[in-house]
């Protein structure tokens, strides 16, 4: 897989922009104990200034502690930190884990329960619901670093789709009828959508909420195949100054059904295909 890299070369008259390809080899593993650090630091980033919140120390060791489910995208073989993470666990058979006892919690608070996605969190993640033997729920934990390309992510979700096959087959517990997963969203203030050309013509203006977009180009696959979502804001949001540039974050979680995971697959594969020197 190759990305495209830009490369600025300026000279006395112009500025000229190039482009050249950088091969970088992705290889792809399952979590190991090597990773934890790495993995850590990834959802750290993933529940942004709310990460103390879920104890993401006890998330990691979750993570790692399922073998055969999940994978990590490394480029310089198996002892290297990975850059991403896509994994599923069980909220039903972990209801009582630290940390997935804290996303329950925290999810509950956030999202009104008389919204679309509220209404569905109160029905998933009710002590009832997370007691039945069937129609169990499954946490996506999904993160990359900035500069991976969404290239990697239809690999990724096809290796769990047939994870998640194998291990039913073994009587493991990963039969889902839903999946819940937090990602981002961000939006640019009025300012910075003026300079982008997105919005009202450049100049200096009070900041004002504006669009929320998701962080991730692969969350719009995911939105596609959803039953509903929702954003919230951050609990520990930062504030910046009145006259600061820059993009506001907030928390968004999606809901969808596992009998849309194949196409989400689809969608994935036809949205971001791999691109070859």
């Amino acid at each position: 897989m190759s990305i495209n890299k830009r490369k600025n070369e300026s000279n006395s008259e112009s500025e000229e922009e190039s482009r050249e390809l950088v091969d970088v080899d992705f290889e792809f593993f399952g979590p190991t104990e090597i990773d934890y650090l790495a993995l850590k630091r990834l959802l750290n980033q993933l529940f942004s200034t709310d990460s103390a919140t879920f104890q993401v120390e006890h998330l990691t060791e979750l993570i790692l502690a399922q073998p055969g489910i999940g994978s990590t995208v490394k480029t310089d073989g198996i002892d290297s930190d990975p850059y991403a993470i896509l994994t599923v666990l069980n909220m039903n058979v972990h209801k009582d884990h630290p940390s997935i006892k804290s996303i329950i919690k925290y999810l509950l608070e956030k999202i009104p329960q008389d919204s679309p996605v509220g209404s569905m969190l109160a029905n998933l993640l009710s002590p009832q619901a997370l007691d039945a033997p069937h129609g169990h729920t499954g946490l996506i934990i999904s993160e990359r670093l900035i500069n991976m390309p969404p290239q990697i992510m239809p690999p990724m979700y096809r290796m769990l789709q047939d994870e998640l096959v194998n291990a039913v087959n073994q009587n493991e517990p990963y039969r889902f009828s839903n999946y819940v997963i937090i990602s981002r969203c961000f939006r640019f203030d009025d300012t910075e959508e003026s300079s982008t050309g997105t919005s009202q013509p450049a100049k200096k203006q009070r900041r004002k909420g504006g669009v929320l977009r998701p962080y991730h180009a692969e969350d719009e696959c995911i939105e596609k195949v959803s039953l509903a979502k929702a954003d919230y804001e951050y609990t520990n949001k930062v504030e910046r100054e009145e006259d600061s540039f820059g993009v506001d974050l907030a928390g968004r979680v999606i809901i969808f059904p596992d009998s849309n995971l194949a196409r989400l697959v689809s969608l994935m594969d036809e949205s971001f295909p791999a691109r070859r020197a």
